[in-house]
């Protein structure tokens, strides 16, 4: 199952492939230019538990391009701390729990999900480019205003650049996107 670990503002700090490898073992699969941001973040919890945190060398066990075509994203260092799981999808694949006890930015998640309606989603783009797109690469209209951020991006087997993004949901059908002056087309969700 997909997971999370957030901050106080219900940011994603990094998000993560949880494996249980026994009752009392498990492991977070995630990229590794996240690993130490996680580990980091979360030994300042395991003091107050008899827990023991180390690093495997197990990694995520699909593509990026794989991820992007089931419309699941990484946070990568570049987004970290940006966006809420509600505003990746993570909802949508099981990665947010509405009713298990208390996690770190809870109250902020729970609030959107029940009270608020969510302004921006995970949409997924594709652009003629002969490389991936850099994360946190504007998405923008006619006029140069930002619609949303990328998120993650791989080449297809069509040569296309395929990527997700984060973008308000009236702006993602927008007459024309633009990552820099090249049109990106929008495709289903």
């Amino acid at each position: 199952s997909w997971g999370a670990h957030c901050n106080l503002k219900g940011r994603i700090i990094a998000n993560f492939k949880l494996h249980c490898e026994s009752t009392e073992s498990y492991n977070l699969a995630l990229p590794e230019s996240m690993i130490e941001v996680l580990l980091t973040s979360l030994q300042k919890y395991a003091v107050f538990s008899k827990v023991e945190l180390s690093i495997t060398d197990k990694t995520i066990d699909q593509s990026i391009l794989e991820l992007i075509q089931q419309r699941v994203t990484i946070i990568l260092p570049e987004t970290q701390e940006k966006f809420t799981p509600q505003a990746i999808g993570f909802e949508k694949i099981g990665g947010v729990s509405f009713d298990k006890g208390c996690y770190t930015g809870q109250e902020i998640i729970a609030r959107m999900h029940y009270r608020g309606k969510l302004k921006d989603g995970l949409y997924c783009g594709e652009i003629a480019a002969s490389t991936a797109l850099v994360p946190n690469t504007p998405l923008q209209d006619g006029d140069g205003r930002i619609l949303g951020y990328v998120l993650l991006s791989a080449i297809a087997e069509n040569g296309q650049c395929l990527f997700l993004a984060n973008c308000r949901h009236e702006q993602s059908e927008a007459s024309a996107i633009y990552i820099d002056s090249t049109q990106v087309v929008m495709l289903n969700n």
